[in-house]
């Protein structure tokens, strides 16, 4: 199959990790499937949860928006499979889920047939469907903001309504209630920091790129000091609610170290050193090296730790 864009591309990377583009699946030009059918198979499949046939169906709907041939797409979505182990935490969920917004808020839409607009405005609805049914936080709300953008490329301004609407309640009671539980407060920062990025791309590598070559600096386009007024307040509604949680949560200490990067990508020292400050007393340690994860053996990192704390072990995986 050829490649013919960066948002295909992108798009292909992100099936790959998800376990979507696979040997197991049939070649496309043997897939005599429709693409009603593709849809109806991923909405009713019982072997899946409702965010995980949520998380496909959007996916569908994105390689709608591309000019991908209609028979590669049914050949990649019918009768998929879903990797459990993609979806087993919220970590995951998240790093896979945060990808896919980027893809979500800068993808064009090149299809050059009506019907695949059509097409996808009906898997956005039935992925809408499924989260309703959803009780897991975290990918839920990732994936009505991943909704809301591909609401807006195909121009359906109800669903992208709808789902800023879900957001925003949820987002609201949460900073409301004040016992709200810890599960509901990491999903609801986590999403804050992404509605954050969707302002001001940012992605916040978890390894040094001074001392990972397969790290990345941090690239920040050009933004106005509106972008990084609204990017910035987002970010401490989100910083606020992992405030909530107690001082050794990961999530907490992670959300004031994202957030002092964060600064530092920005060029804004001071207000990089003072999110530091917060985050060595959270960690008990004023040593620069707690800002980065270290690999800890087998793609495993550890974080908060000095070097010398960091051992790593063989797992018996050749």
């Amino acid at each position: 199959m050829r490649i013919r864009s960066k948002n295909q591309k992108a798009i292909l990377s992100i099936l790959f990790a998800s376990g979507i583009v696979n040997s197991q699946l049939p070649a496309a030009s043997e897939n005599s499937a429709s693409t009603d059918s593709a849809i109806q198979q991923l909405a009713t499949n019982p072997q899946m949860k409702p965010e995980v046939r949520a998380y496909y169906l959007l996916r569908l709907a994105s390689c709608y928006l591309t000019d991908t041939p209609k028979r590669v797409v049914e050949g990649q979505f019918t009768n998929v499979r879903s990797n459990d182990w993609t979806f087993s935490t919220s970590e995951k969920w998240v790093k896979l889920l945060t990808a896919f917004e980027e893809t979500s808020r800068t993808q064009s839409i090149e299809a050059k047939n009506d019907d695949y607009r059509t097409l996808a405005d009906v898997a956005i609805q039935k992925a809408m469907n499924e989260l309703g049914k959803s009780s897991d936080a975290v990918p839920k709300l990732h994936m009505y903001l991943i909704a809301s953008n591909l609401c807006q490329k195909i121009g359906n301004k109800e669903g992208e309504l709808k789902c800023k609407k879900i957001l925003e309640a949820t987002i609201e009671a949460s900073e409301r209630n004040a016992s709200t539980d810890e599960d509901q407060l990491i999903a609801v920062s986590s999403i804050l920091t992404s509605m954050a990025n969707n302002i001001i791309p940012v992605r916040i590598p978890d390894l040094d790129p001074k001392k990972n070559p397969w790290a990345q600096e941090p690239r920040v386009k050009q933004f106005t000091e509106k972008e990084f007024a609204e990017s910035e307040k987002l970010k401490r509604r989100s910083v606020a609610l992992a405030d909530r949680l107690s001082p050794d949560s990961h999530e907490r200490r992670k959300a004031h170290r994202d957030f002092a990067l964060w600064y530092s990508a920005l060029r804004k020292p001071q207000l990089a050193e003072k999110e530091k400050q917060i985050l060595f007393k959270l960690v008990g340690s004023n040593d620069d090296d707690v800002l980065y994860a270290r690999p800890a053996g087998c793609g495993h990192v550890t974080w908060w730790q000095k070097p010398k704390q960091v051992g790593i072990m063989g797992c018996g995986m050749g």
